[in-house]
């Protein structure tokens, strides 16, 4: 019981580190994309296809 107590108590705080050194790259990142090159983004999404994909897919056939 006490192997396994250490054992969920080590995967717990591994979890909780990997976490926040992601965090620690990512939120940075994102800042620094939002501030610059992400203002130049598309905001309107065309809901359409630019080709016809099933045309496409047949070729492979």
């Amino acid at each position: 019981m006490q192997n396994k107590l250490k054992t969920v108590a080590n995967f717990i705080i591994s979890s909780i580190v990997s976490g926040m050194l992601s965090a620690w790259i990512l939120i940075p990142t994102i800042f620094e994309i939002a501030s610059s090159k992400g203002s130049y983004t598309i905001n309107n999404i065309k809901w359409k296809f630019e080709y016809f994909s099933i045309r496409y897919a047949w070729k492979t056939f």
